[in-house]
């Protein structure tokens, strides 16, 4: 999935190349304070890794171009599918033992799981925030189930991070890529940080597992231009931005699915405008179900939801600092600096363009204060810190001609262009489309090709006259002495 490069992405990538710059200080600075160094020292690294990220860019640009023109390069889409599933299955599993073994460390005590205990005399409480309200109700259901067991709140939550990684690596993987979404999955189950926030009960695994659901059906647009597709998905980001505000940021992700090289120039007005009516219809169909389930009429349910999101004064969100202390921040921000670089490695495409507007709608929404306390947006945040960091990381293996040559020359899953089937068809558009690097001929096209075209004369001679069927409408008749049966005698001899 690619957009085309114009003005807009040129604008995009100053503003990645600034925020990675400075998450790249913030992670040096933060760790050379903790270190007892002077902040200089880090600034001095910063400018270390950036000249290492700009050198290793170019080698490996290279390197894989020379790998590509070899002929040693992944001839099929699907050639990387084995190797792909493994890596997931093994980054799934070791995240899952890595959460077991960090389940002791858990809190013996939350005000959520006080909050949803099964008392006599006690119900859950009201609360306004989508999201709490939705995990108190799924921890007192497990409550009802299982007792009033700590543990099964924490598997629970565990069960709630894995499932919601899991839909979030199919939807980057059909929007950004293979290596991208095996980079953010690597960053998801290996984090310190993110096995913290497995182990720790929060509505933060709640609402990413529905945050999930719709970004996998956003994922699922991309190249189409179905307006019943676009109004559901709007319709699915809507309900998602009842629970938190920001899942409103899926709203932007599906214009800028608009906007690819494979949607085409024409019929994208109609489609931002089922998308965003399906927005509203969604949002107001879920509180209107709060307002009727809480016998509260609408208006007030409104004014309470609009009020927990009022803006607040401007403020740059602390956990950036707190949370580069995280020895994973290191190689985010080197990946972060790789992005940079592999921005100019494919031509006249790019693929931060999606991510990086979400990046930069999240964090307005923590600087002017429209996130709530119980929710930050900070896995958000990660979230899409690694999905950008493993986009950089995959750019510098993208050849000229043959859009990225380590995740799928991708198009797609579940679609073709059509483009695509008419080259099963037509074997001369095969050839067209492998010269502009979307598709290797095999070699018995190569070998038609190769050969010269024989040019035929206009014969000179007259043709034959064709024949005509003819119907005998006459009778013959027959003689019974026609009798071609000669009697010979027995002294006829014709030896000699």
């Amino acid at each position: 999935m690619n957009w085309e490069k114009n003005g807009f992405s040129y604008a995009l990538w100053l503003l990645y190349s600034a925020a990675a710059i400075v998450f790249s200080v913030c992670v040096a600075v933060s760790l050379c304070t903790e270190k007892g160094y002077e902040p200089q020292i880090g600034l001095v690294l910063c400018m270390g890794a950036f000249a290492v990220a700009g050198i290793a860019t170019l080698f490996v640009h290279k390197a894989a171009a020379a790998i590509s023109d070899g002929g040693t390069a992944a001839a099929g889409r699907f050639s990387l599918l084995v190797p792909e599933c493994i890596g997931a299955v093994v980054l799934l599993a070791a995240g899952i033992f890595l959460r077991i073994q960090a389940m002791p460390q858990t809190q013996t005590q939350s005000v959520y799981f006080e909050a949803a205990k099964v008392m006599e005399g006690q119900t859950v409480p009201m609360v306004v925030h989508g999201a709490v309200y939705a995990y108190l109700q799924l921890l007192h259901l497990l409550c009802l189930v299982f007792g009033n067991k700590m543990t099964a709140a924490v598997i629970c939550q565990i069960v709630l991070q894995m499932c919601a990684f899991a839909l979030l690596y199919i939807g980057v993987k059909k929007t950004a890529g293979r290596g991208a979404a095996l980079i953010m999955l690597a960053f998801a189950m290996l984090s310190p940080g993110m096995i913290k926030e497995a182990v720790v009960l929060s509505p933060d695994m709640l609402f990413l597992l529905f945050f999930g659901v719709a970004f996998v059906s956003a994922a699922n647009l991309a190249g189409k231009k179905s307006p019943v597709a676009y109004l559901c998905t709007g319709l699915l980001a809507g309900i998602v931005c009842y629970f938190d505000i920001t899942g409103s940021i899926l709203l932007l992700f599906l214009w800028s699915l608009a906007f690819l090289k494979e949607s085409g120039l024409s019929g994208r007005m109609p489609l931002l405008l089922l998308s965003l009516a399906g927005f509203c219809l969604g949002l107001l169909a879920v509180i209107c179900i709060d307002a009727l389930s809480s016998t509260k009429n609408v208006g007030s349910v409104m004014g309470a939801w609009l009020k927990l999101y009022s803006p607040d004064s401007f403020l740059i969100p602390a956990f950036l600092n707190a949370g580069a202390i995280f020895p994973e921040g290191i190689l985010l921000a080197f990946c972060l600096l790789l992005g940079v670089f592999g921005f100019w490695c494919r031509k006249g495409a790019e693929r931060l363009r999606g991510f990086t507007i979400l990046l930069f709608a999240l964090g307005a929404a923590q600087c002017f204060g429209l996130v709530t306390q119980e929710m930050d947006g900070g896995v958000l945040f990660f979230f899409l810190l690694s999905v950008l960091a493993g986009i950089g990381v995959q750019e510098i293996f993208a050849v000229s001609g043959a859009d990225g040559q380590l995740e799928e020359r991708d198009k797609p899953e579940g679609e073709e262009p059509e483009t695509e089937k008419a080259k099963a068809e037509e074997p001369k558009t095969q050839k067209a489309d492998a010269e502009n690097g979307e598709l290797e001929l095999m070699p018995e096209f190569q070998e038609k090709e190769a050969k010269p075209k024989v040019k035929y004369i206009e014969n000179p001679l007259p043709l034959p006259k064709r024949h005509e069927r003819r119907t005998m409408d006459y009778r013959l008749g027959s003689d019974d002495r026609d009798d071609f049966d000669v009697a010979v005698s027995d002294d006829d001899d014709f030896d000699i």
